[in-house]
C-alpha cells in the first residue's frame, strides 16, 4: 500500500440491485464486475490507494482478494436507491483522509457497472490535472450527433438544444458529448471533500469506442457486454494483472 498517495481510487459497489441481483458479483470475461474495477485501477501507475465502498461483506470480501482496501463497511443510509454518487465519494474521501491520515490530491471514480473502464484516460487525466490546475475535472465522452427532447412536468416535449431544430446530414452536424465519469473520471480531491463530483472548469477526452456504451444494470446488458467485448476486445488492464 502506498505510504503517501496522491490520488484515491474509489470504486462503489453496494450489495443492493433490483435489475441484475449481485450485480457487482456478476461475472464478466471471467471476473466479477467488481474485480475488473480493481485490477483496472491497480494497474495505474500512480501512487494511490484503491478502495471499495460497499455495505455488503460479500462484495468486500471478494474485493480484498482482488488487492483493494476496505477501510470500513458503507452505512446503509448510502446504500439505498436513492443515495447520490456525490454523497457516497464525499463519505469515502473523508473518511479515508481520517482513516490514513493523509490529504489527496486527486481522487479518481470507476464504476463497476461501466463494462469496459478507461484506464488510459484516467492516466491521461492525472497528468492532465497535474500540469494545468485551473482545471477540476477530465472524464470521457462519447460522440453523438442525434437529437435529444426534455419533457415537462405538463408532458410538454421540447428540444434541449436549440440547434437541434436544425436537420442536416450526420456528416456535419455539431455533436454533443455524453458525460461518462463512471467509465474513469480523475477530480481535483477538494472538490470530493465538497460533495461535489466534477466542477465547472473540465476537460473532456472524446471518444467513439462502442465499448463506451456498455453500462450494465441487467442480465441483458451483461451479455451484450460479453458479445461486444469478444468482438472488439478486452484490453481494460495490463497484461500483468
Amino acid at each position: 500500500m502506498a505510504s503517501n498517495p496522491s490520488v484515491l481510487v474509489v470504486i462503489p459497489a453496494r450489495g443492493g440491485s433490483k435489475g441484475l441481483p449481485r450485480k457487482n458479483l456478476q461475472e464478466l470475461m471471467g471476473r466479477s464486475l467488481v474485480s475488473r474495477a480493481i485490477l483496472t485501477a491497480l494497474s495505474l501507475t500512480e501512487e494511490k490507494h484503491v478502495v471499495v465502498t460497499t455495505d455488503s461483506q460479500e462484495i468486500a470480501d471478494e474485493a480484498r482478494k482482488f488487492g483493494a482496501l476496505i477501510p470500513f463497511l458503507r452505512e446503509s443510509t448510502l446504500a439505498g436507491d436513492f443515495a447520490t454518487t456525490e454523497e457516497t465519494l464525499q463519505d469515502c474521501i473523508l473518511r479515508c483522509e481520517d482513516i490514513y491520515r493523509c490529504k489527496y490530491d486527486f481522487a479518481v471514480y470507476f464504476s463497476p457497472s461501466e463494462g469496459f473502464l478507461a484506464r488510459d484516460t484516467v492516466e491521461t487525466g492525472i497528468k492532465f490535472l497535474k500540469d494545468n490546475s485551473n482545471y477540476e475535472s477530465y472524464f470521457s465522452g462519447r460522440f453523438t450527433v442525434k437529437n435529444y427532447w426534455t419533457e415537462s412536468e405538463n408532458s410538454e416535449f421540447t428540444r434541449i438544444l436549440e440547434s437541434m431544430r436544425e436537420y442536416t446530414s450526420r456528416q456535419i452536424k455539431k455533436p454533443i458529448w455524453r458525460e461518462d465519469t463512471g467509465r474513469g473520471l480523475v477530480s481535483q480531491a477538494s472538490l470530493w471533500r465538497k460533495g461535489r463530483r466534477i466542477g465547472e472548469r473540465n476537460f473532456i477526452e472524446k471518444t467513439q469506442d462502442p465499448r463506451a456504451d456498455l453500462d450494465i444494470h441487467s442480465a441483458l446488458d451483461l451479455r451484450v457486454a460479453e458479445i461486444v467485448l469478444r468482438e472488439l476486445g478486452d484490453h481494460q488492464f495490463l497484461s500483468t494483472n
